[in-house]
């Protein structure tokens, strides 16, 4: 009997041991990357709709936090949370907000810390007396590009609005979306890696776009960016290495 209860201990050890291997294979099989932007962004008018322009200018301060990951691969799902806030002039100034949540979504990493992502979700915006408040379903794009000091930073968004007739078809140059917006900035900063992390920050100006209720504008976007994405390790497993007989 002890034999026996000495052999199933083993076992069980054994099987524990392989699983804590199995998940430590799993946790070092993960590649992906996260990236925060806090930012001011000014945007003033520069083309009107046919109808009144409602507003003038317009400004919202918030942060743009996305990550993305997957096993194995530099592929994986991407997740993003959009927060802002800030206050339009015109005919009717007020309070103005634009919140925005992406849980669907792919990311593609290339290189150290150069990426792509797509992602959708909901969006929430209006403001006080001069924009309708609406959901939207937006389409979101982000690309980075990191060239050690220097890191292309560019997102562009569109949206389809439910409800609101007012901000239906606002987008002129895209007959087939009810609004538009992009950034296209340069980051000038640091760029190093903790520990096998690719990280990067560092402050960064843009030029803004954005059509909305049938007007175009165009601001600057002033901001700093902080991103950090896992070391890069060839994908393989222990039975691999059985297999070529390592």
């Amino acid at each position: 009997m002890k034999i026996v209860w000495m052999t199933g201990a083993a076992i069980v050890i054994a099987t524990r041991v392989a699983s804590a291997c199995e998940i430590c294979d799993l946790a070092n099989d993960v590649q992906g990357a996260a990236y925060l932007h806090e930012e001011l962004t000014l945007l003033t008018h520069v083309e009107d709709s046919p109808g009144p322009r409602t507003i003038d200018q317009l400004g919202l301060a918030g942060f743009r936090l996305h990550g993305f990951a997957g096993f194995g691969a530099n592929v994986g799902y991407h997740l993003g949370l959009d927060l802002a806030a800030g206050a339009t002039v015109g005919r009717h100034g007020g309070f103005a907000y634009d919140v925005g949540f992406l849980p669907l979504g792919i990311g593609v990493r290339f290189g150290a810390s150069s990426f792509l992502t797509l992602g959708t979700g909901v969006v929430a915006s209006g403001a006080t007396g001069a924009i309708d408040d609406a959901v939207a379903l937006p389409f979101d794009i982000d690309l980075e590009l990191d060239a050690s000091r220097v890191r292309l930073i560019a997102w562009a968004r569109a949206a389809w609005v439910a409800g609101s007739p007012q901000r239906h078809d606002g987008a002129p140059s895209v007959p087939f979306a009810d609004e538009l917006e992009a950034m296209v900035g340069v980051r000038i900063g640091h760029h190093y890696t903790d520990y096998g992390f690719p990280t990067g920050n560092g402050a960064y100006i843009g030029v803004a776009y954005k059509e909305l209720t049938g007007t175009k504008f165009v601001g600057l976007t002033f901001g700093y960016s902080m991103d950090m994405a896992t070391e890069q390790r060839r994908h393989y497993r222990h039975s691999d290495n059985y297999d070529a007989g390592l």
